[in-house]
């Protein structure tokens, strides 16, 4: 079943969505875990976006040490961090 829920498999909103309807439909017990998988995948997703652009970040300047005065790489953490 994890390979279901594997973060390379890029899955839509819109199929998330028809999963969940399809989930709602057989049974409260079937909702409950069909939600709990799917938040589950978009929480590692996000871990793993966030692994990739911060080593991304780390390896791109000659200067790494700039990218702490850089607003730019200030903004992309927080949006790969899910902040706003």
């Amino acid at each position: 079943m994890r390979e279901a829920w594997a973060i390379d498999v890029p899955v839509s909103a819109k199929k998330t969505a028809l999963a969940l309807r399809l989930a709602k439909s057989e049974g409260v017990a079937t909702y409950v875990m069909a939600v709990h998988y799917a938040l589950e995948r978009r929480r590692e997703r996000l871990t793993y976006d966030t692994l990739v652009q911060r080593k991304w970040q780390a390896s791109v300047s000659r200067r790494p040490q700039r990218g702490s005065h850089h607003d730019s790489w200030a903004i992309r953490e927080k949006y790969v961090a899910g902040k706003k």
